[in-house]
């Protein structure tokens, strides 16, 4: 609890002088390198797990983009639309093939994007933002 006087005045400039640092241009710096960090590994794990799956669509292992876009899912949500980045690459890859076998290569990747946002609506309440 705050005395009242000269600690009721102090709590205020302290407060005031608190919100000048977080409010000044020059603070974004220390905040922002947070953000960009998850940024980063959400970026460099969903372009490892879209170069996993093409080498998947090849003949490679079918299992190290799952775990991928697992990683990235868990970095930042921007990595939702990745699924549908792999089903689009399966139509400039492979060009001679139906859209049910491009659909049944891309479940898996779906099927986890599904259990992410069952997971974040359990652990949230929510879906979106």
């Amino acid at each position: 609890m705050i005395a009242a006087g000269g600690g009721l005045r102090a709590a205020l400039a302290g407060l005031v002088a608190g919100a000048l640092v977080v409010l000044h241009p020059a603070a974004v710096e220390p905040g922002t390198w947070i953000l960009s960090r998850t940024t980063a590994l959400q970026m460099a794990f969903t372009a490892l797990a879209l170069w996993s799956y093409v080498r998947s669509l090849d003949g490679g292992a079918r299992w190290p983009h799952l775990v991928l876009l697992a990683l990235a899912l868990c970095s930042k949500e921007g990595a939702v639309t990745a699924p549908f980045s792999m089903l689009l690459l399966d139509f400039v890859h492979r060009r001679d093939v139906t859209f049910s076998a491009r659909l049944r290569a891309a479940l898996p990747a779906l099927g986890l994007l599904g259990g992410y946002f069952a997971l974040r609506l359990a652990l949230l309440g929510l879906l979106g933002k």
